[in-house]
């Protein structure tokens, strides 16, 4: 049900908790082999800063989020990746869907790249405008694709506060470990349109933008300047920005979908 439109839209969504217990109880997933840890035997631990090997769980925003999150002996940080990209039906755009799908970034690479990783978790629709009464703003568009966002994201944001999931860990040696799995998506994947909708910024990429970006502050005056220094946005930027100074950066005001979730 959308508020404020009087009327209601179609998704789809799949439970996201037993989504990720789905994938959990996935051998191949879950193969102590096809998993990416500093010390495959104590997952609690982590590699230490500086560490060559590169790779999700030896960067600044893993480590960040682990300090912040894993308070307890044996709580395993569980970084997700969410991938989302609109399937298109038509030759002119106007029929799609628009998928969310899920993986765990402490599988290896390998497993990432196979199909039987991911999950879809939640489709948005259609905004169609003839379910509502009158022409759509971009802005109000946004707002109500956000609300549906939250709708499929609503189960991360428990997960969270329940504290994540109890599971049994395989280890290599070939012994189990009771852990609580920390949840949390570090990253979401997808294209440039995809992720100006996800940050809230508008949707035009024209000359008379009054900043390029969603991530920083550059100009399209600043656009060729090799000596520009961009300063980079965080989300508490906005948070006492009325309508006007929200589009004089570019960005619609809007109730954000991510702001109720701990991010990466």
């Amino acid at each position: 049900r959308i508020p404020n439109f009087n009327t209601s839209i179609n998704a789809t969504m799949f439970d996201f908790r037993e989504v990720l217990v789905d994938m959990l109880s996935n051998e191949d997933i879950m193969k102590p082999n096809n998993l990416l840890f500093f010390d495959n035997n104590d997952p609690s631990k982590v590699h230490p800063v500086g560490s060559p090997f590169c790779n999700v769980i030896t960067s600044d925003v893993f480590r960040r989020a682990h300090k912040r999150l894993c308070t307890n002996k044996d709580d395993v940080l569980w970084p997700l990746v969410v991938y989302n990209d609109e399937i298109n039906f038509d030759s002119h755009g106007k029929l799609k869907l628009d998928p969310l799908q899920v993986a765990f970034l402490r599988s290896t690479q390998h497993i990432r790249n196979q199909p039987f990783a991911w999950r879809t978790f939640g489709i948005v629709h259609n905004l169609e405008s003839r379910m509502f009464p009158g022409a759509l703003s971009a802005s109000q568009k946004l707002e109500i694709q956000h609300k549906v966002l939250a709708e499929l994201y609503k189960m991360v944001g428990i997960l969270q506060k329940e504290g994540g999931i109890p599971w049994k860990l395989k280890l290599q040696n070939g012994s189990e470990r009771e852990v609580r799995l920390k949840i949390y998506i570090q990253m979401v994947i997808g294209d440039t349109k995809g992720h100006d909708q996800h940050c809230g910024r508008m949707g035009s990429h024209a000359v008379g933008m009054k900043q390029c970006v969603r991530d920083c502050n550059v100009t399209m005056d600043d656009c060729d300047n090799v000596d520009h220094k961009c300063c980079f946005r965080k989300v508490s930027d906005f948070d006492n920005l009325d309508v006007k100074g929200c589009n004089d950066l570019s960005f619609h005001k809007i109730s954000n979908c991510y702001n109720k979730l701990d991010l990466g």
